[in-house]
């Protein structure tokens, strides 16, 4: 078997998406000879596919995914305000899309969609909005006005 290397070596850098099987078939050797004389002279020896690229910005992503991580992550989140204290915050879309479409349906109380950034704010706008809050502050002013007239009646 005389076959002549630099020939080999030739044929790879000249269409390097030749595969060794395909380099072989062309010389009539193995495979294995073509990759232990690409490997001596420094040439990959598998096939290098190019990376993929995001359709959108045209960063690399992975090739299973249809975009990069960042363009994913715009596409499956949005920025919101809180009705509450108005802080903008990032929600994933199903999220939001079903927390508002569930209050907005709900028969005890009227969200209209209005979207909270934690549990402490819901519970402001649930007691400035459904008397919750109200209420303890008419306690409280109750309370005060009766500390009040009981002073004023100790002092009587």
């Amino acid at each position: 078997m005389s076959i002549d290397k630099n020939s080999v070596i030739a044929c790879k850098k000249g269409n390097p998406l030749f595969t060794c099987q395909r380099i072989a078939e062309q010389f009539g050797c193995t495979r294995e000879y073509v990759r232990q004389i690409l490997n001596k002279a420094g040439l990959p020896t598998s096939l290098r596919l190019p990376k993929s690229l995001c359709p959108q910005c045209g960063e690399p992503k992975k090739r299973q995914a249809n975009l990069c991580p960042a363009c994913s992550h715009k596409k499956h989140w949005v920025l919101i305000k809180c009705a509450e204290c108005g802080r903008t915050f990032e929600r994933r879309k199903s999220n939001y899309k079903r927390n508002t479409m569930e209050y907005q349906h709900s028969s005890t109380f009227s969200y209209s969609g209005k979207v909270f950034c934690n549990r402490s704010c819901f519970g402001r706008w649930l007691g400035s909005n459904y008397g919750v809050g109200i209420v303890l502050k008419q306690q409280k002013i109750r309370i005060q006005q009766l500390e009040d007239e009981l002073a004023r009646l100790k002092t009587l």
